[in-house]
């Protein structure tokens, strides 16, 4: 599958039982482009950690101590990214040279 532009990957519906494979669940949707506001950061994922708890974040009520994920939402968790547009000074968009990031609990999408 080749997704052009931002895109997601969602929850479509919540887990019905453990026999139901977890990636049955998921989709990949695009997202409308969105221009940066002053302050902001453009980061583009390059790995995205799964964990045998996401699987148990798909039922509706998450068994564990974590907020289950919600339909129609972006799926999360780590994830390390490059920055591809800044305007973290409020100034113009800039393309910084090479940022590397993480980020603890963020939405699996391609820019984010």
């Amino acid at each position: 599958m080749t997704v052009q532009g931002p895109y997601a990957v969602v929850l479509r519906e919540h887990r019905g039982d453990l026999a139901q494979p977890p990636s049955s669940l998921l989709e990949v949707v695009t997202l409308p482009p969105q221009k940066l506001a002053a302050g902001q950061v453009r980061v583009r994922n390059l790995y995205q950690q799964v964990i045998a708890a996401s699987g148990d974040l798909m039922f509706e009520t998450a068994q564990i101590r974590v907020p289950a994920f919600r339909v129609g939402e972006p799926v999360y968790g780590t994830a390390i990214g490059t920055v591809v547009e800044s305007r973290a000074d409020g100034r113009q968009p800039v393309k910084p040279r090479a940022l590397i990031c993480t980020t603890r609990v963020t939405p699996w999408r391609r820019h984010l």
